[in-house]
């Protein structure tokens, strides 16, 4: 079980923060945070919940997938892909 972090400034403006617990290929734990906005709010909740359990080769389609049912301002999806993995790069 490895414990990861990264904080990621968007080209968009707004900064993004990730606290991962990684274990072998999947996401054990998952919290995600930053100055952006969200809408509908639950959308980072709903979010974080498809991504605990999920393998590091899906983890492109889920955020996209659950990206496209809201809004997303001062960071968009790819944002949220890239913090995951610098994350994981970094521990």
């Amino acid at each position: 079980m490895i414990k990861c972090s990264y904080l990621l400034r968007s080209s968009k403006g707004k900064t993004i923060g990730i606290d991962l617990v990684v274990e072998g290929n999947r996401i054990n734990d998952v919290v995600i945070f930053g100055d952006f906005f969200a809408y509908p709010p639950g959308i980072i909740d709903e979010l974080q919940s498809s991504l605990k359990n999920c393998r590091l080769n899906e983890v492109k389609d889920v955020v996209y997938r659950i990206c496209s049912r809201g809004k997303l301002v001062g960071i968009d999806a790819d944002d949220i892909v890239n913090v995951i993995f610098k994350a994981i790069e970094e521990c």
